[in-house]
Parts: structure tokens; sequence; C-alpha cells
């Protein structure tokens, strides 16, 4: 959390011709601390689960993580983006 702050604080020093308002800077670190956290550890095991069925299980153990992360993870901040 304190790394956090220290990347806020910084950004915030270095941004002087558009600020971003505190609501949403707060909003951003909630859609991404909680709702995209939350909703990435389902998703990740629903397509672990579909990758189980249709792989053989040593590429499942070698490469879920590597597919899951960007199909599930990245997609989820991008709608807090856009939502934001």
């Amino acid at each position: 959390m304190l790394h956090g702050a220290v990347f806020v604080a910084v950004i915030r020093t270095v941004d002087w011709l558009e600020r971003e308002p505190w609501p949403l800077l707060a909003a951003a670190a909630v859609w991404g601390g909680v709702v995209a956290s939350s909703n990435a550890l389902r998703a990740n095991m629903a397509l672990e689960s579909i990758l189980v069925k249709v792989s053989p299980l040593a590429f499942v153990r070698d490469w879920a993580a590597a597919i899951e992360g960007p199909t599930n993870e990245e997609l989820l901040k991008t709608l807090g983006i856009v939502a934001i």
C-alpha cells in the first residue's frame, strides 16, 4: 500500500497539464484492488477448468498462468478504465 501511495504522489506531481480528480483515482484503486482482482480469481479458475478439459495436464500446469493472466486480468482492468 505504501508503494502505491508513493507512486500516486509522484505521478500527481509530474502531471501538470490535466490532473485527475481524487474521486476518480480512488475509484480506479478500488476497481483494481477489489473488483478486478476478485473477478479475475473466478475467471482464472473457470478458464483453467476449460484448459484442463481441452489440453494435456502438463501443458496446463506449465502454461495456464501465462494464458489466464493476459486474457482475464487485463480485460477486467480495461473494463475498469472504460467504466471510470
